[in-house]
C-alpha cells in the first residue's frame, strides 16, 4: 500500500469565505472593527505605501487588534471562534471529504496564510498537523509581529520541507485555490486547483 501525503490550503479551499475577515468581525463585531481600522487608518496607509508586501499589512492589521493580548487570551479567542463559527465557513463537500481520509489514518497537514490560533482546534479536531503563520510572543505576551513569515508561496514549501520528510511518501496529494498555493501544487505527485465546489 502506497503511502500518502495530503497538503491542504485553508481559505478559500476548504472554505467559503476568507477566514482572517470572518475571524475579526466574528469577534469583535462590525462596529469595533471599523472603529479601529478608522483609528489607525494613517498606521494602514504607510504600511501599504512603505511595502507592499501584503504580509506586512496582515502583520499591521492582526497587531492593532491583538497587540498587547497574552497567549492565553488569544488563544481562547480562537478556541471561541471554532466552536462558534469555523464550521459554518468550511464547505460540505471538504469536510466529508477530510472526515472520510481521517477515518482511513491519513497524515493530513492543513498549510495555510492564516493565523495559528484560529486554525489550531480545528486541526486538532480533524486529526491534522497544523503549518501556518505564528504570531511572536515576549513574556507570553504578542509582540505585535510575526514569528517568521507569512506563510504563503513559496514560505509553504519552505516550511513544508521543514518539517515533512518528502521522500518517505509514494503519494503527496495538494489542495489550493490561489496563487498563494501555486508553490505546494507544485511539489504535489497529485493536485487539485479549486476542489470541493458544488457543481
Amino acid at each position: 500500500m502506497s503511502k500518502k501525503l495530503y497538503l491542504f490550503d485553508y481559505d478559500g479551499t476548504l472554505t467559503h469565505k476568507d477566514s482572517f475577515k470572518d475571524f475579526f468581525l466574528k469577534m469583535y463585531g462590525f462596529r469595533k472593527v471599523s472603529w479601529l481600522l478608522l483609528s489607525n487608518s494613517l498606521l494602514i496607509l504607510k504600511t501599504i505605501l512603505a511595502d507592499r508586501d501584503k504580509g506586512k499589512l496582515k502583520e499591521t492589521l492582526i497587531s492593532i487588534f491583538l497587540k498587547g493580548k497574552t497567549k492565553v487570551e488569544i488563544d481562547t479567542l480562537g478556541k471561541a471562534y471554532t466552536k462558534e463559527y469555523l464550521y459554518r465557513t468550511i464547505r460540505p463537500k471538504a469536510l466529508e471529504y477530510l472526515y472520510r481520509i481521517r477515518k482511513e489514518g491519513a497524515t493530513m497537514y492543513l498549510v495555510s496564510a492564516s493565523i495559528d490560533f484560529w486554525l489550531q482546534t480545528f486541526a486538532d479536531e480533524l486529526h491534522m498537523k497544523l503549518i501556518a503563520t505564528q504570531l511572536a510572543y515576549e513574556n507570553g505576551t504578542f509582540t505585535g509581529q510575526f514569528l517568521g513569515k507569512n506563510c504563503k508561496g513559496a514560505e509553504k514549501v519552505k516550511r513544508i520541507t521543514q518539517e515533512i520528510h518528502l521522500a518517505d511518501y509514494d503519494e503527496i496529494i495538494a489542495f489550493g485555490n490561489s496563487e498563494g498555493d501555486k508553490e505546494m501544487l507544485a511539489i504535489a505527485t497529485e493536485s487539485h486547483y479549486k476542489p470541493f465546489r458544488k457543481k
